[in-house]
C-alpha cells in the first residue's frame, strides 16, 4: 500500500516536476510553467518597438547636420545605434545565407517573401544595397543539416558530425562572390545525450567557418540558438540550458559580428518560443517570429563597413546625433537601430541629401589623405579646376600634397599651413 501512495505522489508530481539523474542522486527540477505573470509579460513583451529618423538636406560647404530618431517602446530601450549604410558610389554586395530550416521558411506559405532570408533579400534589393540577390542561387540552406555542413572543402570530421556539402558551405560562397555570408544553424544537434554535438565541436566549427570568410576578405555574421522545446531530444532541462550556453559563447567569441536569435523569440521566463512566434511544432517559428529575426539581422548592419563616407557620428548611440563632415555631393543613408529590453528591435534610415557648392571657393579639408586629388579632402566634394579659388587654412588632419599639374583661379595659404609641390610639378594660377 506505501508503494502504491508513494507511486501516485510521483505520478502526480510529474506534472511538476522532472526527474535526473545527475551523478548518482536523483535531483528534482521544477518545469517551466507559464503563469499568469508569465502571461502578462508575454503579452507586454510582444508589443515591439517602432522607430522613425529625420531625413536632411546640404548644400556644401556646409558639412554637417544633426540626424533625429523618435523610438516608442512598451518595454523600454535598451539599445540605440546609429550606424552607416549607403554612401554614394558604394558597389553592391553579394550576401549568402548558409543555415538549415529555419533559413528556408519552414512550414511558412511564402517563406520567399515571409521568412528572415526572404525580407532580408527583397530589403536589400529594395534599398539598392545588395547585388540582385535570388533566394535559388544566394539561399543555401538545407533542413536537417548542422553547422558541420558548412565547414570548408575538405575539413575532417567525424560521422556525427557529417561532412562539408560543397554546394552549401562557405568554399561554395566565397568561390561564388559572397561579399557577406550570414551562418544560420539555430538547434540541430545541440542536445544532451547520444548524438548531440559538444560545445567544442560546436564552437570549432563556427570558429573555422567565420576565420575561413576573413581570411577571404569576405564579412561573416553568426546568428545563436533559438529556443527549441520538442521531444525527443530537446525536450529536457539540460538541453534547455545547452542552448543557452552556445548562445552565449557565440554572442562572447563573434561580438558585433553575432546577432542574437534567440532573446526576440523566446517567452519571457521560459525556454520557450513564445506562443505568439510558434510555428506550432516548438522548433520552428513563424511568420511573425521571422519577421523579429529579420529585424535583428538588419540592426547588425551587414553593410556598414561598405559605407566608404569618411563622416564622423559624435553620439552613435544617442537618439539624436551630428554627423560631419559629409561632402560627396548625393545621397548618403545612416541607420537608426534600437533594441527594446525584450530582444526586438526595430530600426529606420536617414537619408542626408548634399548638394554641390553654389559658388567658385573650395576649401581644403584633409580628412582623408595629403592627396590633393581626392575629392574627400574638399569641402565641395570635388578637386578645384581652373575656375576655383582655393582655401588652404589650419587645423586639418592633413594638409594638401600636389603630384600633378594643376591650375586654379586664386589660392590663399593661412600661415604657418604647408602646400608640398613635388618636384617636376607646376602649379598655376590664373588670377582671373
Amino acid at each position: 500500500m506505501r508503494t502504491f501512495f508513494l507511486t501516485l505522489f510521483l505520478l502526480v508530481l510529474g506534472g511538476f516536476f522532472s526527474i535526473l539523474q545527475a551523478n548518482d542522486t536523483l535531483v528534482l527540477l521544477s518545469r517551466q510553467i507559464p503563469s499568469e505573470r508569465n502571461n502578462a509579460n508575454r503579452i507586454l513583451a510582444n508589443s515591439p518597438p517602432s522607430v522613425t529618423a529625420s531625413n536632411s538636406t546640404l548644400t556644401l560647404p556646409e558639412n554637417s547636420t544633426v540626424v533625429t530618431s523618435t523610438a516608442v517602446a512598451a518595454n523600454g530601450i535598451a539599445s540605440t545605434k546609429w550606424t552607416k549604410l549607403k554612401s554614394p558610389g558604394q558597389t553592391l554586395k553579394t550576401i549568402v545565407f548558409l543555415g538549415s530550416s529555419t533559413s528556408i521558411g519552414f512550414g511558412l506559405t511564402s517563406p520567399q517573401t515571409n521568412s528572415f532570408v526572404g525580407r532580408t533579400i527583397n530589403y536589400y534589393n529594395s534599398q539598392g544595397l545588395s547585388n540582385n540577390l535570388t533566394w535559388n542561387v544566394h539561399n543555401r540552406a538545407l533542413g536537417g543539416s548542422n553547422v558541420f555542413a558548412a565547414m570548408p572543402d575538405g575539413s575532417p570530421n567525424t560521422s556525427n558530425q557529417g561532412p562539408p556539402d560543397r554546394n552549401r558551405n562557405i568554399t561554395w560562397a566565397i568561390a561564388n562572390g559572397a561579399d557577406i555570408v550570414v551562418v544560420n544553424f539555430p538547434t540541430n544537434k545541440y542536445y544532451i545525450g547520444s548524438g548531440g554535438l559538444s560545445i567544442t565541436e560546436i564552437m570549432y566549427a563556427y570558429r573555422t567557418i567565420f576565420n575561413t570568410a576573413v581570411a577571404a576578405g569576405r564579412k561573416c555574421y553568426i546568428t545563436t540558438t533559438q529556443p527549441r522545446t520538442a521531444a525527443p531530444d530537446f525536450d529536457n532541462l539540460a538541453t534547455w540550458a545547452f542552448l543557452k550556453q552556445i548562445r552565449d559563447s557565440i554572442l562572447l567569441q563573434f561580438g558585433q559580428y553575432a546577432i542574437d536569435f534567440y532573446s526576440p523569440i523566446v517567452a519571457p521566463g521560459t525556454s520557450n518560443i513564445d506562443p505568439e512566434y510558434n510555428y506550432g511544432d516548438n522548433v520552428h517559428v513563424n511568420s511573425a517570429g521571422h519577421l523579429q529575426l529579420f529585424n535583428r539581422l538588419v540592426a547588425a548592419n551587414v553593410f556598414e563597413s561598405f559605407a566608404n563616407c569618411p563622416a564622423l557620428i559624435s553620439t552613435p548611440s544617442s537618439n539624436n546625433t551630428e554627423i560631419s563632415p559629409i561632402v560627396q555631393p548625393s545621397a548618403h543613408k545612416f541607420q537608426v537601430s534600437v533594441i527594446d529590453t525584450r530582444g526586438h528591435a526595430a530600426n529606420a534610415i536617414s537619408t542626408v541629401t548634399v548638394n554641390p557648392c553654389s559658388g567658385n571657393t573650395n576649401n581644403w579639408i584633409g580628412i582623408v589623405s595629403n592627396e590633393w586629388g581626392n575629392p574627400l579632402n574638399w569641402s565641395c566634394g570635388t578637386v578645384p579646376v581652373a575656375t576655383t579659388n582655393v582655401i588652404v587654412s589650419q587645423g586639418n588632419p592633413y594638409y594638401p600634397t600636389i603630384n600633378s599639374n594643376i591650375t586654379v583661379r586664386s589660392i590663399t595659404i593661412s600661415n604657418n599651413v604647408e602646400l608640398t609641390i613635388s618636384p617636376g610639378i607646376q602649379l598655376t594660377v590664373t588670377g582671373n
